[in-house]
């Protein structure tokens, strides 16, 4: 029972106290004459109980009840069926109306069931729902773009590749990828189906920050939906590359001549006999590498091995690679065959498992030929390339592989574009970075005004500041398990393009656009749905038991203190 008392004023109840024991001794002397006799007991404790009356109703006592009570949270696209049927069961539910932002948790105060119907919360919402029993109902599907996925981040001769899934298209009309100027990149036209997959692609060829626009028109041309499409395409990294391998492959054949035709300076060496080397070079001097030496390897930004290389290293070769790696950045992919994947690491662990049923992955385009295995995804340090290429850290630079098998068949086949966005995203990410102080990471792919933006910076700073738009500073939290990484939330009041930059070092940068949030309902409502289906419906729920403090009445105080105070004035005159 005490442990379910509280007090309102509470913050000079120790006053209060010594205040009112002080009165009651006074009182008690006052009455003592010399003698014990029993007016002096009866009239001591009616002071007493008048006195703590007074004291508990300035403290003002809350004791600490069960409630139990239902509430509906309407989100957008709320089945009507669904809540006619729960109005139906639950004659005293109550229904509260969502919207994002709004802080509707005190009305839950006398709440410990919740059913959140239709698109649900905002991820940011979930926290107002913490101390309560919370049960999902999805609403009507959504129409149109469920599923968006694009580069917003290219490099100048890249394709700027759109593909997703609409649901519930209409027959007859068109998908449409433009321009920023509103000219049509690149269409499909919609079937009757349930859902649609789709892929768009156009080139960009000068660097700058653009909006594209996907929009759906009718059979007259009009247009029906039509959403932003951000990009920030930057000038084309030229790199310097060593390709080794222990024979001749057409995969490395393919690979470079594409890099060559992109315009990177590229050595090959491969093995004619023992000890006997032929050497290529494109885009750069003729410079011969015989060996991993630290003085022939430290100006490239990526060593590309085939697996009998990698695996033949000696120990000498494996420590210079380590060390470039680790202090300088230097990436290092090594081309894959089925004894790397049976091996048990050389420079780092790629914690592989086998996957029979596992012959191919989607790209853009189509199917391609991958070895039967999965990266497993364990290490903290691990860097994922799409769902084909990982990598690890290893202090300044990467170590990674892939899964994928005969990429030159692309090529073969005519699919050019599909070969330079995989190899591209590959070497984009494997190679040596350039030396910042720090980068920004998950920043979503939309961003929406007026509601926040996550994002995460790694630096080694020891108290790095971020500006947005170089106007106001973004307090950060560090991330209690990895030294240095720190989190960030922005909340944009203005449409358009908008800049992260830390402080100290302008090259760490991160641009971002804002939009209305009338765009992209479809793919928002349907990202949603996920997220409140994976939050709420994950575990099972039970009534949660929620206590809230409830006042005591103070009239009861007050009436027993003046009973109180009347019988002490009283009493005297009725016994003259």
């Amino acid at each position: 029972m005490i442990d379910r008392l509280h007090f309102i004023n509470q913050e000079l109840w120790w006053a209060v106290i010594l205040l009112a024991v002080a009165m009651v001794l006074l009182f008690v002397w006052k009455e003592w004459r010399g003698e014990f006799h029993t007016r002096v007991l009866v009239n001591s404790f009616v002071a007493f109980l008048g006195i703590t009356a007074l004291v508990l109703l300035y403290l003002r006592p809350t004791l600490l009840t069960e409630v139990s009570g239902k509430a509906m949270v309407l989100t957008d696209n709320y089945r009507v069926a669904q809540l006619d049927s729960i109005k139906d069961t639950e004659k005293s539910i109550r229904t509260i109306r969502y919207r994002p932002g709004l802080d509707f948790s005190k009305a839950l105060d006398s709440i410990n069931e919740i059913i959140v119907l239709g698109d649900g919360l905002q991820d940011f919402d979930f926290w107002q729902l913490k101390d309560v029993s919370v049960s999902y109902l999805k609403g009507v599907d959504p129409k149109g773009i469920v599923k968006l996925k694009y580069g917003n981040t290219l490099r100048t001769g890249q394709d700027v590749l759109v593909s997703g899934l609409f649901n519930q298209p209409v027959i007859g009309n068109l998908l449409v990828l433009e321009t920023p100027g509103g000219e049509g990149l690149d269409s499909i036209r919609l079937n009757d189906g349930a859902e649609q997959g789709f892929t768009l692609r156009g080139s960009v060829k000068t660097k700058g920050k653009f909006v594209y626009r996907l929009s759906e028109k009718d059979s007259t041309g009009a247009v029906l939906n039509s959403d932003p499409v951000p990009v920030e395409v930057l000038a084309k990294k030229r790199l310097r590359m060593f390709i080794s391998n222990r024979f001749p492959s057409f995969e490395s054949k393919y690979l470079k001549n594409f890099l060559a035709e992109e315009g990177h300076e590229v050595v090959v060496r491969s093995q004619m006999t023992k000890g006997k080397y032929k050497f290529e070079y494109f885009n750069t001097e003729q410079s011969p590498v015989y060996g991993f030496r630290e003085k022939e390897l430290n100006d490239f930004d990526l060593v590309v091995l085939d697996t009998d290389t990698y695996l033949g290293l000696s120990k000498t070769s494996k420590d210079v690679l380590i060390k470039l790696t680790r202090e300088k950045g230097l990436g290092i992919f090594v081309q894959p065959n089925e004894t790397l994947f049976r091996s048990n690491g050389l420079l780092v662990n790629f914690d592989m498992e086998r996957d029979a049923s596992r012959k191919n992955v989607r790209i853009e385009t189509g199917m391609v030929e991958t070895y039967p295995y999965n990266f497993r995804k364990t290490d903290p340090r691990g860097v994922a390339v799409e769902n084909h290429s990982y990598a690890l850290a290893e202090g300044k630079g990467l170590v990674g592989t892939t899964i994928l098998n005969n990429t030159y068949q692309l090529m073969l086949d005519g699919k050019r574009n599909a070969y330079q966005n995989i190899w591209t995203d590959i070497i984009n990410t494997m190679a040596k970075s350039k030396e910042v102080t720090g980068t920004f990471e998950k920043l979503s792919t939309f961003s929406f005004v007026h509601r926040p933006i996550s994002f995460s910076l790694r630096t080694g700073t020891s108290k790095p500041k971020v500006a947005v738009n170089a106007s106001y500073n973004i307090p950060l939290i560090k991330n209690a398990l990895i030294k240095d990484k720190w989190h960030g939330r922005t909340y944009p009041k203005s449409k358009g393009w908008h800049t992260l930059r830390m402080e100290g070092d302008t090259s760490v940068t991160a641009h971002y656009y804002v939009m209305d949030t009338i765009h992209w309902k479809a793919a928002t409502a349907a990202d949603n749905i996920l997220k409140n289906n994976r939050f709420f419906n994950s575990v099972a729920h039970t009534a949660v038991q929620k206590t809230i403090p409830s006042e005591i009445s103070r009239w009861w105080f007050f009436l027993i203190f003046l009973g109180c105070m009347g019988y002490l004035w009283g009493s005297p005159k009725l016994k003259a």
